[in-house]
């Protein structure tokens, strides 16, 4: 049974900005004191109208779906898998979209702004979403390297792998969106497999991971040693745009494509069978203990 971790209690942000605008507004001229205190108050009575609770959200659209999705055959038994999430709107598009499968695949989803109070403890796998927030990573790079030297897994979506993970330098570069616009002319996006052989492509096809790109990772260099990694997909020069990183005793997963970003926005199709075959992929790889 999925278990949801948020804040229990309602936000105070709407007490804090009605102290923080009145506390501005002594300082102000009359006619510009009334206007912005009234649209502070506007914004709180925003802010309380729509404030975002995933719990709430994610256990109603559980007891809403009219039937768990059949079309995932994928094998994720066996592995205890978590999901922190910031909330975003792309985020709930990824919990509701294709019959709400993934609230099902995922045994525990966290929320970022609560995460420090959340345990990994009975965690195997956990999945960082691209686009949290630097500060809830910050916070928890402690936890989380904990985590993986006790032996738990990590996919990372996103650019953000520096603010938990050390072993590559991410740069980031103009993403081409396009380029399958011009597919039928001869267009191409090359993205190689570093390895024929390698775990990974027994589970999916290079190709699958072609839709764009946020930047590549070049390996650190400390003390004249490069970080371990392993190199699984790289650009048409060599650099790596999903790799492994060798250095816990957990598996790490490292990369510059935001799949789960596009199946919560609702394009970009082939995001969906990358997810899908690269959690099957790793969830493999735990239970097989490779």
């Amino acid at each position: 049974m999925m278990k949801i971790y948020t804040q229990t209690n309602t936000p105070k942000v709407a007490k804090k900005t009605e102290e923080f605008s009145s506390q501005k507004c002594e300082n102000l001229p009359c006619k510009t004191q009334n206007i912005y205190c009234i649209n502070s108050h506007k914004i709180s009575q925003k802010y309380e109208k729509n404030r975002f609770n995933l719990k709430d959200f994610l256990s109603n659209l559980a007891q809403n779906k009219s039937a768990k999705s059949n079309e995932n055959s994928f094998d994720y038994l066996g592995v205890k898998k978590a999901f922190l999430t910031s909330g975003a709107s792309f985020h709930i598009g990824f919990f509701k979209n294709y019959g709400a499968k993934y609230c099902d695949i995922f045994d525990e989803i966290f929320y970022a702004p609560n995460f420090k109070n959340s345990s990994l403890e009975n965690i195997d796998l956990l999945v960082i979403a691209s686009r949290i927030e630097v500060r809830f990573l910050r916070e928890n790079r402690k936890k989380i390297r904990e985590f993986l030297k006790r032996g738990g897994n990590l996919i990372f979506f996103g650019e953000d792998q520096k603010e938990i993970i050390k072993s590559a330098k991410f740069t980031r570069g103009e993403v081409n969106f396009w380029w399958w616009l011009n597919r039928d002319k001869g267009a191409n996006m090359p993205l190689i497999a570093t390895n024929q052989d390698a775990p990974i492509w027994q589970f999916m096809r290079p190709d699958e991971a072609k839709w764009h790109y946020h930047g590549y990772f070049t390996p650190t260099n400390k003390n004249g040693k490069k970080a371990k990694i392993c190199n699984l997909l790289c650009d048409e020069l060599g650099r790596a745009i999903l790799y492994r990183d060798l250095s816990f005793k957990g598996a790490v997963y490292i990369m510059s494509l935001d799949p789960e970003y596009h199946i919560g926005q609702g394009f970009m199709p082939t995001t969906k069978p990358f997810f899908d075959k690269f959690l099957n992929f790793a969830c493999y790889m735990i239970r097989n203990k490779k």
